[in-house]
């Protein structure tokens, strides 16, 4: 399938080009077309299909925020090439709804998989998009392979689900004023309610609530106005109250979205089903003593958001993926600190296996039935174990319906010294925890215009920042994607190309500092080397001050002693030499000692660089190598 960019036009009228190449006026087919209300960018693709019989004949895999969305189609229909030639046929007045991916409301940066052609083929058709400026257009090649996973039998694919458990970043728990700071003594951030002591009551943190509206927010999710906690039952020696209060029925957040990029151009739609607020619990600590366990309570009462997604991912390294993504979004909101390592973001991960063609049908009817039975793999902290244990528990449910069984609906560790999960309890449902609505709170109602106060106020986001550097520093996505990872690395960059050259910078910040910083165990935040200093050395070189060459040389200075760039350069006599003068008198001199090598340049022009080297090696590698490229070959006469 081809895909051909015809043009962007910003607020004008849409269009597409005729069979002959002609801009097409579209915006006469659009009911109710306000071009003050939209910014348009215009794709078109050809292919062969049978109208008649289109929609028993395609199929369309989707991904981007394009399903079905509330608000006006904005395809505009169908305009039919040999065929209208010979029949006089017009352009469709209204849009034929021949593929739902394509005939819906999508939005900036959306991602869109275009449907497969039949082979029944009857005449060629032109199809002319109008969607939102930035949109990507991703051919069924180019989309996400379904992992398949071999069996003795059978070819398997995955299906996951994954409950992501996110600390909210606050300086106070979600029903006291304790203290959430991470590493202080133990039992040390306990308040008397966290302690589950008699008579005491819950207070909710209005910031956390704030916390949980601006992640929803992110994630382009539905943010529900009134919500209510509800206490689930269980015992459990690190939950004092016995019943950990959360929100089964009425969570704060409804149905977002995360778009999970996969490599250039390509990406994955993830559905958020949910993120509700709740209680964390406290720490069993079981290896201090070999007779007793002990109990660290300074977590219970800490927020958690858990942001509950659709069985959406198809494998491993999508898994991870999306937990990076998610990652990365709540570092930017500034809602959760995204620290594996101490426990801020794990992940339960739920796995189920299908055959081919069953997850498809899942998709159309929303059967269950269709899928496998999912296990889950309880507290997962680390992406490659992530990874590790979605391949162990597929293979180990594989297996076991291949032989015959089946598979049992339980929660499961995985062991990564062992390479294997095993069997941690049966799998409860919400009557196993009698679930209530907790009497200690009243239903948390929320204002329409403090929800609205907050997205009026909420960071440029990752993909709109990645975006942002394409455009205006002319990035590779690759580039834009490294710099983008960590909001720290993004605005480290912004400050280092201001008025620069922003494809240099951006060299100098991923090759040069980056690679020290990696092999120096540092990150970005504890740099040596200042945005100031960095703009410093790539002012130098656009000014022709100092070549490439020098410019890694007193990088390595700035980076080990400090220091003005600028002033270094003078003091230490770094200065390129652009004196053609001196740069001619060196070249002469060069090729009177070797005339030999003269006689072999003249003959192989290749061997120009082995006087270019000279030269600079002459001058201590300070002159301009564009002036010495010249001069070298008019004097040789190349």
């Amino acid at each position: 399938m081809k895909l051909l960019r015809v043009g962007e036009f910003g607020k004008e009228k849409p269009a597409a080009l005729d069979k002959n190449g002609k801009i097409r006026d579209l915006s006469k087919h659009i009911k109710d077309f306000d071009p003050s209300t939209l910014n348009f960018s215009i794709l078109e693709t050809l292919k062969k299909v049978n109208l008649e019989t289109l929609p028993e004949v395609t199929s369309s895999t989707r991904i981007g925020s394009c399903i079905a969305k509330p608000g006006k189609f904005l395809a505009v229909g169908l305009n039919y090439s040999d065929h209208a030639a010979e029949t006089n046929a017009e352009i469709p007045k209204e849009p034929i709804i021949f593929n739902k991916a394509a005939n819906c409301m999508v939005g900036p940066n959306d991602n869109i998989i275009l449907p497969k052609a039949s082979k029944k083929l009857d005449w060629e058709i032109e199809i002319a998009f109008v969607v939102g400026k930035n949109t990507k257009y991703i051919t069924e090649k180019e989309a996400p392979d379904h992992i398949l996973v071999a069996g003795a039998k059978h070819d398997w694919e995955l299906v996951i689900g994954m409950e992501v458990h996110a600390q909210v970043a606050s300086n106070a728990k979600l029903f006291s004023g304790a203290s959430t700071q991470f590493g202080n003594e133990p039992n040390s951030n306990v308040a008397f309610v966290d302690a589950a002591m008699p008579g005491m009551l819950p207070v909710i943190n209005e910031f956390c609530v704030e916390q949980a509206v601006r992640t929803g927010l992110g994630l382009k999710a539905d943010i529900n106005l009134w919500s209510a906690f509800d206490r689930k039952n269980y015992f459990y020696p690190d939950l004092p109250q016995g019943y950990q209060i959360s929100q089964l029925y009425h969570p704060i957040v409804g149905e977002g979205e995360v778009i999970v990029d996969m490599g250039p151009g390509v990406a994955r739609r993830v559905r958020i089903e949910r993120i509700h607020m709740e209680q964390d619990a406290g720490k069993s600590i079981h290896d201090m003593d070999p007779n007793m366990s002990f109990v660290d309570l300074n977590r219970t009462g800490v927020c958690l958001m858990e942001i509950v997604s659709r069985p959406d991912i198809r494998g491993p390294e999508e898994a991870a993926a999306y937990i990076a993504k998610l990652r990365q979004i709540m570092r930017y909101l500034g809602t959760c600190d995204g620290n594996m390592q101490n426990g801020n973001l794990r992940a339960d991960v739920n796995v189920s296996i299908c055959l081919p063609g069953a997850y498809e049908k899942f998709m159309e009817t929303g059967d269950f039935g269709h899928l496998g039975t999912r296990c889950e793999i309880k507290n997962m902290n680390s992406m490659r174990f992530i990874q590790q244990a979605i391949e162990v528990e597929a293979r180990r449910q594989i297996q076991i319906v291949e032989a015959g069984g089946t598979v049992d609906q339980e929660t499961r560790l995985y062991d990564p010294d062992r390479g294997e999960t095993r069997s941690m309890r049966s799998k409860e449902e919400a009557h196993d925890y009698r679930y209530f609505p907790d009497p200690d709170l009243l239903p948390l109602e929320i204002e329409q215009d403090w929800v609205d106060n907050i997205a009026a106020n909420l960071p440029e986001l990752p993909d709109e920042k990645k975006a942002r550097f394409i455009g205006d520093f002319g990035l590779s996505e690759y580039d834009a994607s490294v710099l983008t990872a960590e909001v720290e690395s993004a605005d480290f960059f912004e400050a280092v190309a201001k008025g620069r050259d922003g494809k240099l910078a951006a060299n100098w910040v991923i090759n040069e500092l980056f690679g020290r910083l990696k092999k120096d165990d540092h990150d970005i935040t504890d740099s040596p080397v200042s945005p100031e200093q960095l703009g410093g050395i790539i002012e130098l070189i656009t000014k022709g001050d100092i070549s490439g060459k020098i410019a890694k040389d007193l990088f390595e200075i700035v980076y080990t002693e400090g220091g003005n760039p600028a002033e270094i350069v003078e003091a230490q006599g770094m200065k390129q030499v652009t004196d053609t003068g001196a740069i001619e008198a060196t070249v002469d001199q060069i090729i009177a000692d070797n005339p030999a090598q003269v006689e072999k340049a003249k003959a192989n022009p290749k061997l120009v660089g082995w006087f270019v080297g000279q030269v600079m090696k002459a001058t201590g590698g300070k002159a301009n190598p564009k002036a010495v490229n010249e001069i070298v070959s008019v004097k040789l006469g190349i």
